[in-house]
């Protein structure tokens, strides 16, 4: 190759920047060992990022992957360990990732394996909160973190899911209070109807009611024969 025989010995940056070049045709030649050695030699995190292009580029996904790290190109090399379905590797770099759609397909796969907690974690280092309330409501029993969720994110689906889970314990006025952060009044005051609640409708749904809202509760009063 051209880049060896321009090889001086004396000069270094001259030198480091033949090896470069070796590095890289190497890898394009086939003789991966050779040219990732080179790269990691250097340390040059620039060389890194370019021999990892042409690696991902003929499918070399695990030594592609390790030199996007090398190069501190981290969404990138979780997205490359991904494609060599290396996910321990991407949990080890998921502190530096920035990209949410990356935490959200580190997510899925942590949910298809069962592992729900780093799941819920990674869905909510994505900000798919209605995942997380999903998962801690199906899976972990933990009806605790998804109320959390829905009332730090207001989250109109992720209340709509918490009221059907207490809907289901029986617990109607928690059902009622998260009916309602959806916006579904009307199943709201039908299922306080239905289970003598209509005193917590009212008090949950405060001022923010509507004047229909009031002709409801009170006609509801008044069939039961109450002022």
């Amino acid at each position: 190759m051209h880049y060896e025989k321009g090889l001086t010995k004396t000069n270094e940056d001259h030198d480091a920047a033949c090896k470069g070049g070796i590095a890289r045709m190497s890898i394009r030649m086939g003789d991966i060992r050779r040219g990732v050695n080179l790269a990691l030699e250097l340390a040059n995190k620039t060389l890194c990022k370019e021999c990892a292009t042409i690696l991902e580029a003929i499918k070399q996904f695990p030594e592609a992957a390790m030199l996007y790290e090398k190069a501190n190109s981290f969404d990138k090399a979780a997205q490359v360990y991904m494609k060599a379905r290396n996910w321990g590797k991407v949990a080890e770099i998921l502190p530096h990732i920035t990209s949410p759609k990356i935490y959200i397909q580190y997510a899925k796969n942590r949910e298809h394996e069962g592992k729900y907690k780093e799941a819920a974690s990674a869905y909510e280092a994505g900000k798919d909160f209605d995942s997380v309330i999903r998962i801690n409501l199906d899976h972990l029993r933990n009806p605790k973190e998804a109320v959390r969720i829905v009332q730090e994110t207001q989250s109109v689906d992720g209340a709509r899911v918490v009221a059907k889970f207490f809907q289901n314990l029986g617990d109607y006025a928690s059902a009622i209070q998260f009916l309602v952060v959806s916006k579904c009044n009307a199943e709201a005051f039908t299922l306080a109807e239905e289970h003598n609640q209509m005193a917590q409708y009212a008090e949950i749904i405060g001022d923010d009611a509507t004047t229909e809202d009031y002709v409801a509760i009170a006609k509801h009063y008044e069939s039961q024969g109450k002022p």
